[in-house]
């Protein structure tokens, strides 16, 4: 059991650890959530368009769990500065089961800052809500997985029911 738990500690803080660009905003259900990477340093202290960020990290986690989506304590976002707290979620889509870590940073430029340095390291890609935090891999940009981690991150997540 220890093995797998550092294996998957190992994998997701790989993942994690690693950030890529993009300019485009995340729009689901009318929401439109900030992408750091790629934009003018200016833009990056922007929060949420459609603007959620008022929604706190405990509500996010109750509407994900009220939405059908595992929850569990912890997150695999250690290494960032300046974290509150935070959960994982999991989401199954486009032929994945992957763990999502979602994080609340102390402040709105902590939460800047790291959202940069995910994007600076050019394998994932940061969502932010105001002092909410999450990636997703590059490789899932063209996917359903980050419309739905997008979703959870603004509080309104798409039903896994």
């Amino acid at each position: 059991m220890k093995k797998l738990v550092m294996v998957l500690l190992v994998l997701i803080l790989a993942f994690s650890g690693f950030a890529g660009c993009s300019e485009q905003n995340i729009s689901t259900d009318g929401q439109k959530v900030e992408q750091a990477g790629g934009a003018p340093e200016n833009s990056a202290t922007k929060s949420a368009s459609g603007d959620n960020s008022s929604v706190t990290l405990a509500e996010i986690r109750k509407s994900a769990e009220g939405a059908g989506y595992n929850v569990s304590d912890g997150h695999q976002l250690v290494y960032m500065d300046d974290v509150a707290e935070g959960f994982t979620v999991q989401i199954i889509a486009d032929n994945q089961d992957v763990l999502y870590s979602v994080i609340e940073c102390k402040t709105e430029d902590a939460a800047i800052k790291n959202a940069k340095a995910i994007d600076d390291a050019g394998y994932n890609i940061a969502i932010r809500n105001g002092k909410i935090l999450s990636c997703y891999g590059v490789d899932k940009k063209d996917g359903i997985s980050k419309d739905i981690l997008a979703s959870i991150v603004v509080g309104k997540p798409i039903s896994n029911k």
